[in-house]
């Protein structure tokens, strides 16, 4: 760590003092191990606060299974078809690595339109932009896969 510098010289204490965090994010397509925090992130925010944790940890496990069921059957439809229908996405912190996911989304073809559903985003990281990065990545997943619109699913 540098030393400070007197203050009357310009740009001393600026140049000692440590950069300020910053916050990166990426979004990218969820891997099959991390199917487990996706479903918690989901499943807590359809509880909301506070929820009782045996409920929590029983939505969690049905979610996680309907996770998995939606992703075999993309993985099984796009070995019949060229095109893939169904993705997973999460945004993670570029530094932590995906050991947690801020926020998620899902989205699946059907016919010509990628319909969008699951949007979740981690309260503690909510007006960030997290969504706004989702929407703007599955607009070039819906590109790729041809789509001719999104349709948002909210239930």
């Amino acid at each position: 760590m540098g030393t400070l510098e007197p203050p009357h010289q310009p740009g001393a204490l600026r140049s000692s003092l440590p950069a300020p965090p910053t916050r990166r994010f990426v979004v990218r397509e969820a891997k099959t191990r991390e199917l487990r925090p996706c479903a918690q992130l989901l499943a807590g925010s359809l509880l909301g606060e506070p929820w009782q944790p045996k409920i929590y940890g029983i939505l969690s496990f049905v979610v996680e299974i309907s996770l998995v069921q939606r992703m075999m059957q993309g993985a099984f439809d796009e070995g019949r078809s060229a095109t893939k229908n169904y993705q997973l996405l999460l945004v993670e912190h570029a530094d932590h690595g995906g050991r947690m996911p801020l926020a998620m989304c899902e989205l699946q073809k059907r016919g010509d339109l990628l319909h969008l559903s699951s949007v979740m985003v981690r309260p503690s990281f909510r007006r960030l932009g997290l969504a706004r990065q989702l929407l703007r990545k599955a607009r070039r997943i819906a590109r790729r896969w041809r789509c001719q619109a999104i349709q948002l699913d909210v239930d």
